[in-house]
């Protein structure tokens, strides 16, 4: 047994189980995630600290946990790459049969890793299991609870939203398989991951609350705004979409996902889509409700009742507006009906074997106008 990545009294048989932590400039917050991390309940793990060129005191703070556990504690430092790179830099290190990815602005509570090592022995199956979290502010305070949902891959694809939050383990054997994070991408590196190690195999959902993730001004997730961030977003969904291997129960989704994928692109556009359950929640920044297209998805302190009196006076507001889509729906409507049966009549010339369609007046699609014209090239793009 390696002496530098075992605990004194540590059970040989139990999993080893490696932490990758990649850190830049978080000298102020990565000492309380380190120590959170060594006092973790199960005694076989590995921390593996993967400094990103800081330029603050983060390496001083590295240092000092290094001298402190030299047995369970390795650390790294390489040139800014990017947090892309210093993920895959661990990963490359790791030496657990298990593996975990922990941002160095999160500490977590001491009984994280021993129900997520059960979880992935009893399921040899499953690629990775991923728990529930509680959301913490930059003091530490607990904010609110997300249980996260059963995994389901076409929807993960179809909502565009990434189901897992803080505190995945994934098997070591399948990390080959997987990859590691795209080091192109800088808003949703974590998200295309997860795409890629879906049609790898199942994940697992542990349903209990294990892990945290701390909202702060100065994270990478609350603090990515802007076209950048859009842009990649739409590159993610299309690199995925042009895979050939992808499954039919996945290609059966593309449009919703693309639609999703462009509507979320549309709020990372707003300075105001910050705080708390930002990025799980749509926003209607027409009226001052905020509200999901799916009310599941979003967690809310309000009383039901008082939600869907607020989604009633939403829509009354909106009447004209809601009457207007309703025209576009059945413009859309009539538009399918005359395409069917343009299919139709096609696999009736295929069907009498005809040389060439005959010259027949075809009824006229109706006439593409207005903001049909203006999303033309969206529409392409969707596959519409």
């Amino acid at each position: 047994m390696n002496a530098r990545v075992a605990e004194a009294g540590a059970d040989p048989r139990q999993p080893l189980v490696s932490i990758v932590v990649p850190t830049y400039n978080r000298a102020a917050l990565l000492g309380e995630t380190l120590d959170s991390l060594l006092a973790q309940e199960y005694p076989r793990v590995e921390l593996i600290v993967v400094d990103d060129g800081s330029t603050d005191a983060t390496a001083e703070v590295i240092a000092r946990y290094a001298a402190r556990a030299p047995e369970r504690f390795r650390a790294v430092r390489q040139e800014n790459g990017g947090q892309s790179a210093a993920v895959n830099h661990g990963f490359a290190l790791a030496r657990g049969e298990f593996v975990m990815m922990i941002s160095s602005d999160d500490p977590q509570p001491p009984g994280l890793v021993a129900p997520l090592v059960a979880a992935l022995l009893d399921a040899p199956d499953v690629v990775l299991v991923y728990p529930d979290w509680e959301m913490i502010d930059d003091e530490g305070r607990y904010l609110q609870s997300l249980e996260t949902r059963d995994y389901d891959f076409a929807e993960m694809v179809r909502w565009h939203e990434c189901v897992l939050g803080p505190g995945a383990m994934v098997r070591r054997s399948r990390l080959d398989e997987i990859g590691g994070w795209n080091i192109r991408l800088r808003y949703a590196p974590d998200y295309e991951w997860y795409l890629r190690a879906g049609l790898v195999g199942p994940f697992k959902r542990v349903p209990l609350p294990l892990a945290r993730w701390r909202a702060h001004a100065g994270s990478i997730t609350t603090g990515r705004r802007g076209e950048a961030m859009a842009r990649e977003m739409l590159a993610v969904t299309e690199e995925f979409f042009a895979r050939p291997d992808l499954p039919e129960e996945i290609r059966a989704v593309r449009l919703e996902a693309f639609r999703n994928a462009y509507v979320l692109g549309a709020l990372t556009l707003s300075d105001q889509l910050e705080g708390p359950g930002a990025r799980f929640s749509i926003v209607d920044r027409i009226q001052p409700l905020k509200t999901s297209v799916d009310l599941r998805r979003e967690p809310s302190a309000q009383a039901p009742l008082v939600v869907l009196e607020q989604l009633h006076r939403l829509a009354a507001d909106n009447a004209a507006t809601i009457a207007w889509l309703h025209g576009e729906v059945a413009a859309r409507d009539k538009t399918i009906v005359w395409l069917h049966e343009e299919v139709a009549a096609r696999d009736r010339r295929i069907a009498a074997g005809a040389a060439a369609p005959p010259a027949v007046a075809a009824v006229a699609p109706p006439p593409v106008t207005g903001w049909r014209a203006r999303l033309a090239d969206w529409k392409r793009r969707c596959g519409f």
